[in-house]
Formats: structure tokens, C-alpha cells, sequence
């Protein structure tokens, strides 16, 4: 079974006729890995969080991307060579390898979730007795909006940037939400479903 706890809360907003945003990075503990999800774009934050759970960016083992946007994934370059989950491929170095649908090495689950980008994929594991889904940009809205964790809300959710599929983005959704227990999003506070 696997640990996890939130280092970053993902952020985004209109600021100076800007958009600023960083998505929430959660760190998940299993089989002994350390596994950093969406290491996001906010070097200070990122480097402070791992510092008040006394890691280094050298003790991270893995990294996930719920996907490609330079907002999710920016901070890779604070990690020395390390493989790197994304879409349906493991990255190492020039190496690309299929990962199978898992993490190596733990129970850790790795599912399409297309719509907010073609290859946008989730993390689904088991913690405290609880499934939980790291969902990136699959769920996420603007800083100072609050949103009900029921159904209906959490599927009407518009994406604030143009989905890339919107049928699709409607499926994943109600895969997540008639599989999980929590939803961790890109942006916005962590959903607990009733």
C-alpha cells in the first residue's frame, strides 16, 4: 500500500494580464521508491517542500507526468537521470520503454484519462484503506473557486483552458469518479467523494 502526501497545492490564476500556475506535486511512497508526481514549474516551492520532508532532489526515485504541459513538468531539469513516466512510456536518458500500465516495482497504476491533451494518463493507488487518484488536469479550475465534489458538479467542470477532447474528457471523468474514493487535482483542493 502505498503513502502519499501533497508537497505543493497546485495554483492558477490571472495575475497582470498573465496566467500564473504550478500544478500540486505529490510525493508517493512504495516498495521503497520515492515517486515524485507533476514536479510542476515553481523551483523555490518545489525545493522548500522536499526540504520540510527531509529529501533531496538526489533521494527521488521516479517521476511522474499526468501529462506534457510545461507548467506539470518544468522542474525536471532540478533531477539528476532518473526514469520518467508519461502517456504509455517509460523515459530514461534517449531510452523510451512501454511501462505496462504500472509503476516498476509497486502496485502504483498508470491510466489513460484523455480530453485535457490526448496523452494526459492518471495515477490510481490504494492508501490508508482509501483509492486515491492523482488526476492532473483531468480535474482542476482557477485559484479562489470553490467546487462541490458532487457528480454532476465534478463532470460539468469546465476546463478553463480548451480541452483538447471533450467526449473524452467526460469519459475519464466517470471512470475516475465511479473508481476512486479522492481525487488529487492539478489545481484546486483535494476531492472526497461521499
Amino acid at each position: 500500500m502505498a503513502q502519499y502526501q501533497i508537497l505543493v497545492k497546485g495554483y492558477a490564476r490571472l495575475q497582470y494580464r498573465e496566467f500564473v500556475a504550478s500544478p500540486t506535486t505529490v510525493l508517493i511512497q512504495e516498495g521503497g521508491y520515492n515517486i515524485l508526481a507533476d514536479p510542476g514549474c515553481n523551483e523555490n516551492r518545489l525545493l522548500d517542500a522536499l526540504a520540510e520532508v527531509n529529501l533531496k532532489v538526489t533521494d527521488v526515485d521516479m517521476i511522474y507526468l499526468t501529462h506534457t504541459h510545461l507548467d506539470h513538468l518544468l522542474n525536471l531539469r532540478l533531477f539528476p537521470p532518473l526514469p520518467v513516466y508519461e502517456g504509455n512510456l517509460r523515459f530514461y536518458g534517449d531510452s523510451m520503454v512501454p511501462h505496462g500500465g504500472f509503476i516498476t516495482g509497486t502496485s502504483i497504476q498508470i491510466i489513460p484519462t484523455p480530453g485535457h491533451t490526448l496523452e494526459h494518463t492518471s495515477l490510481i493507488f490504494e492508501s490508508a484503506g482509501k483509492k486515491v487518484c492523482m488526476a492532473g488536469d483531468l480535474f482542476w479550475w482557477e485559484d479562489k473557486k470553490t467546487v462541490s465534489p458532487d457528480r454532476d458538479t465534478l463532470l460539468g467542470l469546465p476546463d478553463p483552458l480548451q480541452t483538447v477532447d471533450a467526449e473524452a474528457l467526460l469519459e475519464s471523468r466517470q471512470t475516475i469518479l465511479a473508481t476512486c474514493d479522492i481525487i488529487i487535482p492539478g489545481h484546486g483542493e483535494v476531492i472526497c467523494l461521499p
